[in-house]
């Protein structure tokens, strides 16, 4: 059996004795589409969790001499500030 993708969802075809390829269908989603919605969904959350795990590996009191070093804690801030503003950037121009 051979997973294929149509634009019906997630098939399995089945190549049987009779010589015929048969399609079942696993899920009635667009594999391409779920692939697209978890994407905007995975940028959308990581924002705040990036942010509490900036703010955590920041503090001196919680992380002890583990505390992320003023390079590290920088370029995580940034990072995080690029990523909200491309979710920003994504919910302001998605009807254009």
């Amino acid at each position: 059996m051979e997973p294929a993708v149509g634009g019906e969802g997630l098939l399995l075809c089945d190549h049987r004795l009779d010589g015929h390829w048969h399609r079942n269908r696993l899920s009635p989603i667009d594999p391409i589409k779920a692939l697209f919605w978890s994407a905007v969904i995975n940028g959308v959350v990581a924002v705040p969790i990036m942010a509490a795990m900036m703010l955590v590996i920041s503090r001196q009191q919680t992380m002890g001499r583990f505390t992320g070093q003023k390079l590290l804690v920088s370029l995580g801030w940034c990072a995080t500030a690029i990523i909200a503003a491309a979710a920003v950037a994504m919910f302001a121009f998605w009807g254009s």
